[in-house]
């Protein structure tokens, strides 16, 4: 990876933020997806400036479902795999007592966990399934000071 994109630095954001699931990923990716078709900027202002409502909620649940499933996937394992090889993101689960269990996987070795347990759910993930990511150091000094190491070089 290069450099960031805008998604990336989304997915990384939240990461930073709070212990993020996958399903929250899935929703970040989904919303991108929107967001790109004609008018789907105009639907996600909307929905963002004004108190929400039936008809909008409506309008916003037709894009989503209009959506590519498969699409989806591939491109939340995609940033996910970009984040985890270039060292901004971990796999884990928070404990019962709020502290993080890292998986302490390699990204390969996590990006075939998550593909395993997503394809075992059978549905799209919900809050709990699958995995957890937070920004590890690099992750977070890279969305300070907006930089990223050019880890294709480094390899």
């Amino acid at each position: 990876m290069q450099k960031l994109s805008e998604l990336h630095k989304n997915v990384l954001g939240y990461c930073q933020d709070d212990y993020t699931g996958l399903w929250l990923v899935v929703w970040v990716i989904t919303r991108d997806l929107v967001r790109q078709q004609p008018g789907g900027r105009e639907l996600l202002d909307m929905v963002a400036s004004k108190a929400w409502d039936a008809e909008l909620g409506a309008q916003l649940e037709e894009r989503e479902l209009a959506i590519d499933q498969k699409l989806v996937r591939e491109k939340v394992l995609q940033i996910l795999r970009d984040l985890l090889e270039a060292g901004l993101i971990e796999a884990g689960c928070p404990t019962e007592d709020g502290k993080w269990e890292s998986w302490s996987l390699s990204p390969a070795d996590t990006m075939n966990r998550i593909q395993a347990e997503w394809e075992a759910l059978g549905h799209e993930p919900g809050l709990g399934d699958v995995a957890w990511f937070i920004s590890t150091m690099e992750g977070d000094r890279v969305l300070s000071q907006g930089t990223e190491r050019n880890v294709a070089s480094e390899n």
